[in-house]
């Protein structure tokens, strides 16, 4: 765990300095990782040469196989993750049948005595399957024939949101609102930051800008970089507090793993939205999910349909020039 992470940084680190990243491999792991001893949290990382070899290895492999450039491996190694993550959130939630009974102050699970329950598991299967409809998308928009084609593909794989209401809702809030500024409290609302940042730029605004421009973004190196810092961090966030629960890490390494990985996933989300989506776009769909925030089941698609509408008059309009 502690090597994908260290992976995802010198992954994004190499990209900020304009490396090529489906050229380049990520040697630089284990290289890293000897300068380290096996002393305080590295040696929780490593656990003894053996472990820290094969766990090098396993996430050189994890990197590269992520930076593919071939379409067709690129869509077959998209799906398969996208199918492992479904099945191990179903697994988490059949296998831990009996934290139905677990009830927590609120969502989350960055507090040293909040334990992960079933309701967040079935929760959190819903945005698993949502990233599992958007990678496909992806990967469609630049065959299909045209923009009605990509418009209506725009709608299909809008449309799980129709079943939002037959899966649970955790609020982000419950963990901050009224409650002493501590880091956790803080750790909980950057996280309701990034869930928004996230549902608006990213998932709706991303995939209208997509559909509008018909672009061929899945093979590219700062979309893959993305990619696997979102997976990465939807299985971390929900399973390093198995970690502590099972006495395998502090609560503190934790907290810090946590805010690391909130780190490194933010950089790449922040560099797709610059390059690929349009600000206006998303800040309307921020704008309609607040004015309609009891709008029913079709709120999503009717607010996704709104926001297409205006991206593409915008995208119509002629550039301003200066004077």
């Amino acid at each position: 765990m502690g090597w994908l992470l260290l992976g995802l940084t010198d992954l994004a680190a190499r990209h900020a300095c304009g490396a090529d990243l489906a050229a380049r491999h990520v040697s630089g792991l284990a290289g890293a990782a000897a300068d380290c001893t096996e002393d305080g949290a590295w040696a929780w990382l490593t656990g003894g040469a053996a472990k820290r070899e094969a766990a090098a290895a396993a996430a050189r492999l994890l990197c590269r196989a992520h930076l593919l450039t071939s379409t067709r491996a690129v869509l077959a190694y998209d799906l398969t993750l996208g199918s492992l993550g479904l099945w191990l959130t179903l697994s988490a939630a059949r296998g831990f049948a009996g934290h139905s009974r677990v009830v927590n102050d609120a969502s989350g699970a960055l507090d040293a005595h909040a334990t992960v329950t079933v309701s967040e598991m079935h929760e959190h299967l819903f945005y698993q399957g949502l990233n599992l409809c958007q990678i496909t998308f992806l990967h469609l928009m630049h065959g299909l024939p045209g923009l009605a084609a990509r418009l209506a593909a725009l709608g299909v794989v809008t449309a799980p949101w129709l079943l939002r209401s037959h899966f649970p809702v955790n609020r982000f809030s419950d963990n901050y609102r009224g409650k002493p500024v501590t880091l956790t409290r803080v750790m909980y609302r950057v996280k309701k930051y990034q869930y928004l940042l996230y549902k608006h730029c990213l998932l709706h605004g991303l995939n209208v800008c997509v559909a509008l421009s018909g672009v061929a973004l899945p093979t590219a190196p700062h979309f893959r970089l993305y990619w696997l810092s979102l997976n990465a961090a939807y299985v971390l966030e929900f399973f390093l507090q198995t970690l502590v629960k099972m006495r395998h890490m502090r609560q503190s390494t934790m907290l810090a793993l946590n805010q690391l990985l909130m780190l490194i996933t933010t950089a790449p989300a922040l560099r797709l939205i610059a390059s690929e989506v349009s600000l206006p776009a998303a800040a309307l769909s921020a704008a309609l999910n607040v004015a309609s925030s009891r709008g029913g089941r079709w709120k999503e698609l009717r607010n996704v349909a709104l926001t297409t509408g205006a991206a593409a008059l915008w995208r119509a309009m002629p550039p301003v020039r200066a004077v």
